[in-house]
């Protein structure tokens, strides 16, 4: 595995300029040089951006691949669209690179996945770790949810504390730790004692072992669920719930989102039965101004032909978390 480093010398291959425009791709920040931590700790950009496309963690959990497809869309919509008056922040936004992983999915068996997944979970944290510990919030796009551990690990370590995280997803992902797939990144995080409370908003009840609901239940005081069920009765649960974390556990959160808790948007496990991205937009934005967030992790999106405009949307997603008044 290798982290390929975007440098200035990148930049023209991002994206294409258009005459009498400044795209975003003109005025994001991209590494001077391969020694990316040591930029970070000169220039403290108050984002940096990093890419895993793979799907091991989805393959080794019996899912559908293609979740290595989803971070070069979403980049490149994002470095299209306008730098003007309202995008001026995206100049505090370092591009990092994504994590090459040399091999795809598709041509390994469960079991060799699984490895890799462990393989990715010691390379990853480290780099989160970098990134967090000079103050950087770390945006992570692609792969599967596998990659949570490791991200809630670099994080724990760099700030010292335990994490707290809302994660909006049809699944809990705290199966059983072995063998590691992308159903068990926060059973995993839990069992290292990494996690002080564990928000789920938009868990659906049949898509979640009996093992996964003795843990929950066992785990009442640090461990919070909102079902989608009743959430889509009553329009001022994410309202409560997020008021629920703030007096509980205080200001500082980790957002992650499955995409596959999104209605008909493309991902591993694609539902018809969740939240409306209007939803989540207005989730995020309401996050972004009432919390001091940890790290966005953006997992299980798979880009296709007939998708282009949810690449659009997450790209959206990530630009107004960056923009938005805190």
């Amino acid at each position: 595995m290798k982290l390929q480093v975007y440098t200035a010398d990148n930049r023209s291959k991002l994206f294409m300029s258009r005459k009498g425009e400044i795209k975003i791709g003109q005025k994001i920040q991209l590494s001077e040089h391969e020694n990316w931590s040591d930029y970070i700790a000169k220039k403290k950009p108050r984002y940096t951006l990093l890419g895993i496309p793979e799907s091991f963690g989805v393959i080794a959990n019996h899912g559908k691949s293609g979740c290595e497809t989803g971070f070069f869309d979403i980049l490149s919509k994002l470095l299209h669209m306008q730098y003007n008056q309202y995008t001026v922040n995206v100049s505090d936004l370092l591009v990092l690179g994504y994590i090459d992983t040399s091999e795809k999915a598709s041509d390994i068996g469960l079991e060799n996945a699984s490895k890799k997944v462990t393989e990715l979970d010691e390379f990853l944290w480290p780099i989160i770790y970098e990134i967090s510990r000079h103050g950087s919030i770390p945006i992570i796009i692609g792969g599967g949810h596998n990659n949570a551990y490791p991200i809630i690990k670099g994080i724990s370590r760099a700030k010292g504390r335990k994490i707290s995280t809302l994660n909006i997803d049809n699944h809990a992902d705290l199966r059983e730790t072995n063998p590691r797939h992308s159903g068990n990144g926060f059973s995993l995080a839990w069992e290292n004692q990494l996690i002080e409370a564990y928000y789920i908003y938009g868990l659906l009840k049949p898509y979640n072992n009996q093992h996964i609901f003795d843990l929950i239940n066992s785990n009442k005081n640090s461990i919070f669920v909102e079902f989608i069920d009743n959430i889509l009765m009553d329009n001022q649960i994410i309202t409560n719930f997020i008021s629920f974390i703030k007096a509980a556990h205080g200001n500082n959160l980790g957002i992650e989102i499955d995409m596959d808790s999104i209605e008909h948007f493309t991902a591993s496990a694609m539902t018809s039965f969740g939240i409306s991205s209007r939803e989540l937009y207005q989730i995020v934005l309401y996050l972004t101004k009432h919390f001091t967030i940890d790290y966005v992790h953006i997992a299980e999106w798979i880009s296709t032909e007939s998708s282009s405009y949810q690449a659009k949307f997450i790209a959206q997603l990530i630009l107004e978390f960056i923009t938005t008044p805190k």
